[in-house]
């Protein structure tokens, strides 16, 4: 079984266009696409879940011994006066996974016409998600169902 954890972007190694109060209140978007899309490959991959290292941090990336201050699905504002809850881009793309992908469900081959399959040669910047064509995942539920999610960079 393989179940991938500790997912998460170091603030230290990608730089967001956004000021820090910004990114503070929305995050970046391009972290929530990267998220969708590891997501993605580590499930057509034979992954039977995923996990996100922090899923909340303060307004700073912490608590963190070791100094490498990172992004998460939520950040928590405890310095400000209301103690606010930020959700990140992140959050949104864990929740459409968890959402419609149910217990037991199982996944199922899908491909996506015209489309070669994902090599592990990958060759687009950490975070980012390849952009030349849509990624997605299927899975069958016991009653019958069948899930897809489908994912256009």
């Amino acid at each position: 079984m393989l179940l991938p954890s500790e997912a998460t972007y170091e603030l230290t190694v990608l730089d967001d266009d956004e000021s820090s109060e910004d990114w503070l209140r929305n995050g970046t978007y391009t972290k929530g696409e990267g998220y969708g899309y590891d997501i993605l490959g580590d499930l057509e991959s034979g992954a039977v879940g995923w996990t996100d290292w922090n899923i909340v941090l303060d307004q700073d990336g912490g608590p963190n011994h070791v100094g490498n201050y990172c992004d998460a699905a939520v950040v928590a504002d405890v310095k400000s006066a209301e103690m606010t809850l930020n959700y990140h881009p992140q959050y949104y793309y864990i929740g459409h996974f968890s959402k419609f992908l149910k217990e037991g469900a199982m996944r199922v081959k899908s491909t996506v016409d015209g489309v070669e399959e994902m090599t592990s040669d990958c060759v687009w910047p950490y975070g980012k998600c390849d952009g030349t064509t849509i990624h997605t995942t299927a899975f069958s539920s016991a009653d019958g169902g069948m899930t897809v999610v489908v994912m256009n960079c």
